[in-house]
């Protein structure tokens, strides 16, 4: 019996014993999902081969399926997604704190492979990018350790962009702040808020923005607050 054969005749049994099929899975979940357990605890290692064998075979197909998936379901996958904004946010939140020291040593490992993703990215993204920073509003704000009540005041021409790009130097240990930096690797992401201080229009001038952002340092040092600006970053 050929490959073929063999899959045709399995199709035409499933489907000629679907409901009894049904009524043993029903009959013996439990020791269905043991079986499954055991099965994948001892072929651990085996399956991780097989699948990454895969991966690498289909690459360009999956590559390629999950555009068009994406591309036919757009509209779906937008829905989706501002609806469960939140519960997203959280699940991203969770994961990472359960998984601090295993993103940060993948990180660490995938260095130059992450920063040439990027970089690919950008270029890639080159317009896109520059038009989407220059629609941005400009504003000053401030990073808040809640742990410690330190304050970080800054100043962007496109602050919803600036907490990204803050989070990325932070989690790169790259940040300019390194007061903020070992506040960051002590506490957790988890531990800072970002807030904005005042929004301006998208094109207000980088000397509005720096002398804004002076402004607000000076009120917040009157007003006895710990600030990383007077810290040396």
């Amino acid at each position: 019996m050929t490959k073929e054969e063999k899959a045709k005749y399995k199709k035409e049994w499933y489907e000629k014993n679907k409901e009894r099929i049904k009524e043993y899975r029903e009959k013996n979940k439990e020791r269905i999902k043991e079986r499954r357990k055991e099965y994948r605890e001892k072929n651990k290692e085996r399956r991780k081969e097989k699948w990454k064998e895969w991966y690498e075979n289909n690459k360009e197909r999956r590559k390629e399926y999950r555009k068009q998936y994406r591309e036919k379901n757009k509209e779906k996958i937008q829905e989706y997604r501002e609806k469960n904004k939140e519960r997203t946010k959280e699940y991203r939140k969770q994961y990472r704190e359960k998984n601090k020291e295993k993103i940060k040593e993948y990180r660490e490992k995938n260095k130059e492979r992450i920063s040439k993703r990027q970089k690919e990215y950008q270029e890639k993204n080159k317009e896109r990018l520059k038009e989407y920073r220059t629609q941005q509003p400009a504003a000053v704000y401030k990073i808040t350790n809640i742990k410690t009540g330190t304050i970080y005041i800054g100043q962007s021409t496109g602050y919803r962009q600036r907490w990204s790009c803050h989070k990325s130097q932070l989690r790169y240990n790259k940040h300019d702040s390194p007061c903020l930096q070992e506040d960051y690797d002590t506490y957790g992401e988890e531990a800072f808020i970002f807030e904005v201080i005042e929004e301006l229009p998208c094109d207000t001038s980088p000397d509005v923005l720096l002398e804004k952002e002076s402004e607000q340092i000076k009120k917040h040092l009157n007003e006895g607050k710990k600030l990383y600006n007077e810290r040396g970053g």
